[in-house]
């Protein structure tokens, strides 16, 4: 057994489904530029309440460090929150959850990765169909 290496940092991305998430090989690649020991994997979570509490559960007690969130998940982490950025209050909906202990920390960038979009596009639309829960506020946000 090899000791003394840095620890590694368990994260990943959390959705229904997931396998087709870029993330793990965009968090490898930062990592590995960045000389980081993280851990990054796409989990699949059926969208339910119940099957969404318990693999949060899970992950924080075998030391994840946090989650992405996406599809059907953003809503429902905010109900598992015990602190949420106000972006994510905004929103109604978290993208990113880091877990402290035992508490669970909500964030959402959906809302100024969407404005930043728009912006170094040029566009500013005054007429827009928006589909999808955490759009929502990010359409209200970015006028």
């Amino acid at each position: 057994m090899v000791t003394g290496g840095p620890a590694v940092h368990k994260a990943g991305v959390v959705g229904w489904p997931v396998g087709h998430s870029l993330s793990p090989v965009i968090h490898a690649t930062w990592a590995a530029r960045e000389g980081r020991a993280i851990a990054y994997e796409a989990i699949c979570v059926e969208p339910s309440d119940d099957a969404f509490k318990a693999a949060i559960e899970r992950l924080i007690l075998e030391g994840y460090k946090g989650v992405n969130v996406t599809l059907p998940h953003k809503e429902r982490a905010m109900g598992l929150c015990d602190e949420a950025s106000e972006e994510a209050r905004a929103a109604g909906a978290a993208n990113m959850l880091t877990f402290s202990g035992r508490r669970i920390h909500a964030h959402n960038s959906d809302i100024a990765g969407f404005a930043a979009s728009l912006e170094e596009a040029g566009v500013r639309p005054r007429t827009a169909l928006v589909l999808g829960g955490a759009g929502r506020r990010a359409a209200s946000q970015s006028r």
